[in-house]
C-alpha cells in the first residue's frame, strides 16, 4: 500500500465505485480510481475483489491503524475522495 499512496496534506484521491473500470482498455494509473486499480490488481492476478462498502472499510483501517496516517478520512460523496494523501506516481518526486 504504502508503494503506491503518499501521505500528503493536500492531496486527495478519487475513491471511485466501478470495478470494471479498466476491463476492456488499457490501464492508466495517472487517472485511475483507487478502487478500479485495486480490482484492476485483483483480476490480473486471479484474485477475487472486494465489494465497495468492504474495500472503503479495509483501505482506511489500513491507513489510519497500521500506517498511523489517522488524517486521512474518506469524503461522503457519491464515489468518494480520500483527503491527505496522493498517488506516488502521480507526485513529482525528484
Amino acid at each position: 500500500m504504502e508503494r503506491h499512496i503518499v501521505r500528503d496534506p493536500a492531496g486527495v484521491v478519487k475513491v471511485g465505485s466501478n470495478k470494471n473500470e479498466w476491463q476492456g482498455t488499457s490501464y492508466r494509473p495517472e487517472i485511475s480510481t483507487l478502487f478500479g486499480s485495486y480490482h484492476h490488481y485483483c483480476q490480473n492476478s486471479g484474485q477475487q475483489g472486494k465489494s465497495l462498502p468492504n474495500f472503503i472499510s479495509d483501505l482506511l483501517q489500513v491507513l489510519n491503524h497500521v500506517l498511523g496516517w489517522s488524517d486521512i478520512k474518506q469524503e461522503k460523496t457519491k464515489t468518494g475522495h480520500l483527503r491527505s494523501c496522493t498517488w506516488k506516481e502521480r507526485m513529482s518526486i525528484p
